[in-house]
């Protein structure tokens, strides 16, 4: 009788075994898919990231070029104001980036989240570009126009300079 119920203790206990193996087999294989969706989802914010990384370039060089026009204009300052305001917003992005690859192995739902705020970012920095395009035409304008007015008054000193005598000029 003994015998019969170490066999039958052995039985459960063989098939707990079993049941817990299978148990921990599934688990595993829920897990090895859980890494594979977290390192495709690294792949595409790798992505995302150079692009971004693309964008601060493009950025990097506008800023210069407004920097070469003059920042003694009252509307270059405005406009030097909105590419600062262009590269916090590239900024903000970098850093929820940031963010959302620490974030990503426990959360791929919030990683979906942020990667769209990243892409209206740069949708807002592409309208900011635009602007800044027209403007900068906009004051090629002024220039030009103040480049004539500039050509008038050194022609109208010149002939006053003709019709006053002894004059001396430095």
């Amino acid at each position: 009788m003994l015998g019969q119920v170490a066999k039958v203790v052995c039985a459960v206990v063989l098939g707990a075994a079993v049941a817990s193996s299978a148990l921990i087999t599934r688990y595993l294989t829920l897990l090895e898919n859980g890494i594979r969706r977290d390192i495709e989802a690294v792949d595409k914010i790798v992505a995302v990231e150079r692009e971004i990384q693309r964008q601060n370039d493009v950025l990097t060089d506008m800023v210069a070029t407004t920097q070469r026009i003059g920042t003694g204009l009252d509307g270059v300052l405005a406009t030097t104001e909105r590419i600062h305001s262009s590269v916090a917003a590239v900024g903000v992005a970098n850093r929820s980036t940031l963010e959302l690859n620490t974030r990503l192995e426990s959360d791929n739902g919030a990683a979906a989240r942020e990667l769209s705020r990243v892409v209206a970012s740069l949708q807002a920095m592409n309208q900011s570009t635009t602007a800044i395009n027209q403007y900068l035409k906009e004051l090629a304008a002024v220039v030009d126009d103040e480049l004539d007015a500039l050509s008038a008054v050194a022609s109208n000193t010149a002939r006053m300079n003709l019709k006053t005598p002894e004059v001396d000029l430095p």
